[in-house]
């Protein structure tokens, strides 16, 4: 107990570690996209539409919409920006990225959902994720009404098994979904601002 307080106590250097960036995320050769709204990663000002969002993770899958009228406008609140999507017809698409090196992925979305008819895509791998091995979505929401949910559904090369869904949550909600596909393991994990909701074991994943 000598020296406690009194400056006697052995010291150790201080390191302090340096600061986390998502961009790490990929350092390790990780495929996938890292999208940070803001008027510099869309070239364009708030309240404009924006027909392409910059790819932050070094692999260069920049989103795009070609079509006026389909794009999303750069919304602002606070110092924070976003993509506001009409729920009708705006939509954005990267080229092909390139996913056959690695059977686990997850998805971090962070997202308001309006409204709770279906439905809505915020992520979608694939033209079509009930036909194509290896797709996944995320829908907010799926279901309708009082059902109203989050749902991620994940494959591999057989029949989509069920979905793994956060149950009812109505709009309007404001929240981070985080969704985990591990095909070699066999499951699906979906939580909500941190909280698991829901996780699937199946073979046909």
């Amino acid at each position: 107990m000598i020296g406690l307080g009194h400056g006697l106590a052995s010291r150790r250097p201080v390191t302090t570690p340096p600061a986390f960036t998502p961009v790490t995320l990929f350092a390790g050769g990780e495929q996938g996209v890292l999208f940070d709204v803001n008027p510099a990663n869309t070239g364009t000002s708030v309240g404009s539409p924006v027909s392409a969002l910059l790819d932050r993770s070094g692999k260069g899958n920049t989103a795009t919409s070609s079509i006026a009228g389909s794009q999303p406008i750069l919304r602002q609140s606070g110092a924070l920006h976003y993509l506001e999507f009409d729920g009708v017809n705006d939509w954005m698409q990267t080229a092909a990225v390139d996913l056959s090196a690695s059977d686990a992925l997850t998805v971090i979305l962070g997202l308001r959902k309006q409204v709770n008819t279906p439905a809505g895509l915020p992520m979608e791998f694939s033209a079509n994720a009930f036909s194509n091995g290896g797709a996944f979505y995320l829908a907010a929401p799926e279901g309708t009404g009082s059902g109203s949910d989050y749902r991620f559904y994940a494959r591999g090369n057989a029949a989509p098994a069920a979905a793994v869904t956060s149950g009812a949550i109505l709009a309007p909600d404001t929240c981070v979904l985080t969704a985990i596909a591990d095909i070699s393991a066999n499951s699906r994990i979906l939580r909500r601002n941190g909280v698991q909701v829901d996780t699937s074991k199946n073979p046909r994943l």
